[in-house]
């Protein structure tokens, strides 16, 4: 059986699948269906990286988007012990030199994933 596949973001296009008769879904949702069952893990910025800042570029001007996958909308992030803004899932910091701790949680506080990283460099 053929039915239309819809993402609940810019990902991919609407496109169609096969399915076997009796396992098609009522309702797909692609997005919401994965983060249901998966873990959200970090994918920016990954165990060990080394941000080196650059002397000659405004302070105001050098920024690190911090990204997770997948991402569920109620996915919380906390930076060094402190809790970082979202802003519809993006979170984009201003780099501080020195070595960091970025932690996910879930909605209910519960420790998705993990990261340290390094900053490195001093601004003008």
């Amino acid at each position: 059986m053929e039915r239309e596949v819809k993402m609940d973001t810019a990902v991919e296009s609407a496109h169609k699948e096969w399915f076997i008769s009796g396992t098609e879904p009522g309702e797909l949702n692609i997005h919401a269906n994965i983060c249901k069952h998966a873990h959200a893990a970090y994918v920016y910025p990954g165990k060990g990286t080394l941000i080196a800042l650059d002397p000659d570029i405004p302070a105001g001007h050098q920024w690190v988007e911090f990204a997770a996958s997948p991402q569920p909308p109620d996915l919380r992030w906390e930076l060094d012990g402190e809790p970082l803004k979202a802003d519809d899932g993006q979170v984009m910091w201003q780099p501080v030199s020195g070595k960091h701790q970025l932690i996910l949680l879930d909605a209910a506080g519960q420790e998705l994933d993990r990261v340290g990283f390094e900053v490195r460099g001093g601004l003008r």
